[in-house]
């Protein structure tokens, strides 16, 4: 199964296709390759901008998701660790990322 695909299973197709439109809506010159799973993509853009975590962001995205929910659904199925794309690269460096991809123990961020 894909990685869109488990994410429509779990959330449902409206609720996904608003999160690729979150993701479109931060597009820009800086992160344009999407590698081999633009989905992975989407994702990563989205936990750059706070699109999935943060209630405000999210409303104006109109994206009624729990983020725990999600959380948990990115950290079992979202295989951030195999993308191949671009990142938000300042939230890479602040460690949002690091929940996601690999050891936990670099949960923490310094930011």
């Amino acid at each position: 199964m894909s990685v869109r695909d488990s994410f429509v299973e779990h959330f449902g197709e409206e609720q996904t296709k608003l999160v690729e439109a979150a993701a479109e809506a931060h597009d820009n010159e800086v992160h344009p390759n999407r590698g081999t799973d633009p989905f992975k993509w989407v994702i990563a853009i989205c936990l750059g901008f706070d699109c999935l975590s943060c209630k405000e962001y999210m409303e104006s995205h109109d994206i009624d998701l729990n983020w725990e929910d999600v959380e948990q659904w990115i950290k079992d199925h979202g295989k951030l660790g195999t993308h191949d794309g671009d990142v938000d690269y300042m939230a890479a460096l602040c460690g949002v990322y690091a929940p996601f991809v690999g050891d936990q123990e670099d949960e923490e961020s310094n930011c």
